[in-house]
C-alpha cells in the first residue's frame, strides 16, 4: 500500500490506526512507525494513533510527528477541548483534526427504497454499523408531526448545520497552532446525514456558507474577557458574542488568521448595521492592517452604543478586510476576507431577583424539577416555570444540542419576541442544554397533553424530544424548558445578569405565566 501511493501528491499525512485505545501493541506500533519513516522519502508527518492515543487511554507514548485529535464537540465546549489537551508544557508539534466538526441534517426517506433501507439482511446487512434506526425511518417519518412543514424543516436543518460549522470554524482558526482539519464527512451515508453533499452527491450548503470561514485568511469575532467573585474566588465569565443590551456600550474585537503565503497590507473595515436598515450603519470602524503569514492577532475594535427600542431586534457585524481604498463592506469581490454575524439586541430587563417571580400565592413559582409538587400546583390551577438543571429517566434524554440533533421553533408565546429564523441557532449558544423533555413521559407526568415549542428531531433516528413545553388548555399555567438559562457548562455566560438570552427568556416566561395567571 505505501509503495502504491507514497509519491501520491494529495497524499500528505500518514496514521497507522485510527482511536486505538489500551488494546494496542506499543511496541510493534514503534517498529513500524519506524518502517513506514524508510519507506516514504521526504520526512513526511507520520503519527502512531489518529485521534490520540491519550485520549482513548492508548500506549503511554505517542510516537508522532503532529498531534491529531477527533474532536466532535458541542460549539460551547470546543474551545476547552483543545486548552485541555494542549497544556503549555507539551512538545511544540502541528495540531491536525483528522476528523472533527460533524452536525446532522434532516432526510425524508418516506416512499423512498434504498438497499440500505431494506429489511432483508441479505440485501442490507448489518455489518460494522452500530445503529440501524435508518429501518425505522420511513413509518417515523409519516408519524411525526413536526411544528415545520417536512420541506421547511430539512431546509432550516441545513441552515443551522452551517450555522453550527461556522462557530467551530472561527473557534479553530482562533487558534494559531491548528494547522489543519478533515471535516466529517463529504457525503452522507446510511447511519449519518453529516454530509456536505446528500447521499445522491447534491450540495446541501451554499459556497457562501464556508467561504467566509475556510480560507487562507479569516475573520473572527470575540469579546472582552472577564472575570466573575463566585463562591469566594475568581471564575472566568465570558460575555455572549452574539447578545447585546440596549443601551450599553458594546466592543466588537476582531481576529485576523492569515494562513496565506503572504503578508497582508490593507484596511479592516467594520460596521454595526440594523437589519431593517442595512445601507445605514450606525457604527463603522476602519484601521489599517498588517498580518504576517502564519499570525493569528487581533486587528480591530469596534465600539458601539446599542440604540434604545421597545423590545428585541437584530443588527447584523460586518468586517471585511482587503486592499488600502476598499470603503465598505459590499465591495466582498475584491477583500481578502469578509465574514458576517448576527446580533440580537435585549431591552435591559430587571436581574430575577427583582423581576417578581416568588413563591407568594398567586405568582408565578420557579422551581427545577417536574415533581409531585409543580403537578400540584398545576392541577390547583396555580402558574409555575420549571428550569430543569439535571438528568430525570422519567422524563429527560441526554443528548447533543447542536451536533445530531435539530431544535425547530414554534413561533408562538414566547418565541414571538425574539428574532429567530425557525430554529435555535449561534444566538443560544450561551443557553446550550444537554437535555431535553420526552413530551410523552412528561404528558403522562402532568396528566395532560401539553404543547412543543422547541422541538428536538434526532436526525439520525427521528426521535421526537423537546427543549421547551407549555401546559394549559389554552390558558399556559405550567412552562418546562432545558435550556440553560442562567448559563451552559463550557464557554457560556455565568449566572443571569451576565446570560443575556437566558435572562430574557426566563422573564419573558414569567410575563406570560403572570398573563394567564391574571386572567
Amino acid at each position: 500500500i505505501i509503495r502504491r501511493v507514497r509519491n501520491h501528491p494529495s497524499v500528505v499525512l500518514w496514521t497507522l490506526g485510527c482511536e486505538l485505545d489500551a488494546a494496542a501493541d506499543g511496541a510493534f506500533l514503534t517498529r513500524l512507525f519506524a518502517e513506514i519513516k524508510k519507506l516514504i522519502p521526504g520526512s513526511p508527518l507520520l503519527r502512531d494513533n489518529s485521534g490520540s492515543a491519550e485520549a482513548y487511554g492508548g500506549v503511554e507514548l505517542e510516537i508522532s510527528d503532529y498531534y491529531d485529535y477527533h474532536f466532535y464537540s458541542e460549539a460551547n465546549h470546543f474551545a476547552s477541548l483543545i486548552d485541555h489537551f494542549q497544556p503549555g508544557w507539551k512538545q511544540e508539534k502541528p495540531i491536525i483534526f483528522g476528523e472533527y466538526c460533524d452536525s446532522d441534517t434532516l432526510r425524508y426517506l418516506a416512499g423512498e427504497k434504498r438497499w440500505w433501507t431494506s429489511r432483508d439482511p441479505d440485501i442490507n446487512p448489518q455489518g460494522v454499523r452500530w445503529d440501524m434506526s435508518v429501518l425505522e425511518h420511513e413509518e417515523r417519518s409519516k408519524a411525526l408531526s413536526l411544528i415545520r412543514p417536512w420541506p421547511e424543516a430539512i431546509a432550516l436543518s441545513q441552515r443551522r448545520t452551517a450555522e453550527y460549522r461556522k462557530l467551530i470554524f472561527e473557534q479553530t482558526r482562533l487558534d494559531s497552532r491548528i494547522s489543519g482539519y478533515v471535516v466529517t464527512n463529504i457525503i452522507d451515508t446510511p447511519i449519518s446525514t453529516a454530509g456536505l453533499l446528500d447521499v445522491d452527491g447534491r450540495s446541501k450548503f451554499e459556497v457562501q456558507d464556508f467561504a467566509s470561514v475556510n480560507g487562507d485568511v479569516v475573520l473572527m469575532l470575540e469579546r472582552d474577557r472577564r472575570r466573575i467573585w463566585e463562591r469566594g474566588g475568581d471564575r472566568p465569565q465570558y460575555i455572549d458574542p452574539f447578545a447585546v443590551l440596549h443601551g450599553a456600550s458594546s466592543r466588537f474585537r476582531i481576529i485576523g488568521s492569515n494562513f496565506s503565503p503572504r503578508t497582508l497590507r490593507g484596511t479592516l473595515t467594520v460596521s454595526l448595521r440594523l437589519l431593517s436598515t442595512p445601507d445605514c450603519p450606525m457604527c463603522v470602524e476602519r484601521c489599517e492592517v498588517v498580518l504576517q503569514p502564519g499570525r493569528v492577532a487581533e486587528i480591530g475594535l469596534l465600539s458601539c452604543e446599542i440604540p434604545e427600542s421597545n423590545g428585541v431586534y437584530s443588527m447584523f457585524l460586518d468586517a471585511t478586510l482587503g486592499p488600502t481604498g476598499q470603503t465598505n463592506a459590499s465591495e466582498e469581490s475584491i477583500a481578502w476576507a469578509h465574514n458576517r454575524w448576527e446580533i440580537w439586541a435585549f431591552p435591559d430587563i430587571p436581574i430575577p431577583s427583582e423581576a417578581g417571580a416568588t413563591n407568594e400565592p398567586g405568582s408565578v413559582a420557579i422551581r427545577y424539577a417536574i415533581d409531585d409538587e409543580v403537578v400540584e400546583r398545576y392541577r390547583n390551577g396555580q402558574t409555575t416555570l420549571v428550569v430543569i438543571d439535571r438528568h430525570d429517566p422519567m422524563y429527560t434524554v441526554p443528548g447533543p444540542f447542536w451536533r445530531e440533533g435539530v431544535p425547530l421553533i414554534d413561533n408562538t408565546s414566547v418565541f414571538r419576541r425574539i428574532p429567530h429564523r425557525g430554529y435555535a441557532g449561534a444566538q443560544f449558544i450561551g443557553v446550550t442544554p444537554d437535555l431535553s423533555i420526552s413530551p410523552e413521559s412528561a404528558d403522562r407526568i402532568v396528566g395532560e397533553k401539553g404543547r412543543t415549542l422547541i422541538q428536538r428531531i434526532d436526525a439520525r433516528t427521528l426521535e421526537e424530544g423537546s427543549y421547551w413545553m407549555e401546559w394549559g388548555n389554552g390558558q399556559t399555567r405550567l412552562i418546562a424548558t432545558t435550556l440553560q438559562l442562567e448559563g451552559a457548562s463550557g464557554r457560556a455566560p455565568r449566572g443571569l445578569a451576565a446570560n443575556v438570552l437566558g435572562r430574557f427568556l426566563r422573564q419573558a416566561a414569567i410575563d406570560e405565566l403572570a398573563a394567564h395567571s391574571e386572567e
